[in-house]
């Protein structure tokens, strides 16, 4: 089961719970949310599984394999039902065992020093060098709370 935060926003009007089921297991598709959705080209989503199942699913990782080399110009995440992330980081790899961040994203410009030890970039992102890396707190606002992209 997940719920969408709407109604928990302090200052918001109280609304009821709109809670909807996710099972794997389920022989309905409309009820899976498998990773796969999150790159079908289709208007479906990825959900990961609840808190409420473990605090080990606060942390998930995600591995895309494009199985070659490319250049990257923009990577754009978007999300479904939920704000967007807070704290996470973006990792690249040309071998596919070892990671390197790529870049850092902060719920404050405070946070990208005191958990990544990198000076925020205040504003939208920009680089001076593509193999720049950077923090930024612009894409970390819990505003949006379903449907907002992080770039």
């Amino acid at each position: 089961m997940y719920c969408k935060l709407v109604e928990h926003v302090p200052g918001q009007p109280a609304r009821n719970p709109q809670c909807r089921i996710c099972d794997q297991r389920s022989r309905n598709p409309n009820l899976r949310h498998p990773i796969s959705n999150a790159i079908d080209g289709k208007n479906t989503w990825w959900q990961s599984p609840s808190i409420q199942n473990g605090m080990e699913y606060h942390y998930v990782t995600i591995t895309l394999d494009l199985q070659q080399i490319f250049q990257i110009a923009y990577v754009i995440v978007k999300v479904a039902n939920a704000p967007r992330p807070g704290n996470w980081i973006l990792e690249r790899s040309l071998d596919g065992n070892n990671y390197e961040p790529w870049q850092y994203y902060a719920l404050t410009d405070t946070e990208c020093l005191t958990r990544y030890n990198i000076s925020p970039r205040t504003g939208p992102p920009s680089y001076a060098k593509d193999d720049e890396v950077i923090c930024t707190s612009y894409y970390s606002k819990i505003h949006p709370l379903e449907n907002g992209e992080v770039r």
